[in-house]
């Protein structure tokens, strides 16, 4: 793995299968969608987090950090969960400031 560069933040959105249960294949899609063109984020999917049952789940890892944050329950509002972190506050809190 290369190493990233101190401002680059790598996302992993949790592809086990009780998350995939969860909505982490479209939570997947739709930050690959919103972050297409922003320079300095990777959004990929990965193997399972080992939070089961919290999911969906996401690492967000910065620079040259060695262990990046789980977030859990990402989205679940937006997939009809009534618990959970909304995207749109992931998105804002997490990544937009990390990035400053």
């Amino acid at each position: 793995m290369a190493e990233r560069k101190t401002n680059e933040i790598e996302v992993s959105v949790c592809l086990g299968p009780d998350c995939s249960t969860r909505g982490s294949e479209k939570l997947l899609v739709y930050l690959q969608n919103s972050f297409h063109d922003t320079e300095g984020i990777t959004i990929a999917g990965r193997s399972c987090l080992n939070r089961c049952g919290e999911g969906p789940n996401v690492l967000v890892e910065k620079g040259s950090e060695q262990r990046g944050e789980i977030y859990t329950g990402v989205g679940r509002k937006f997939f009809g969960i009534p618990t959970g972190l909304r995207i749109s506050d992931f998105i804002k809190f997490i990544l937009l400031e990390r990035l400053s």
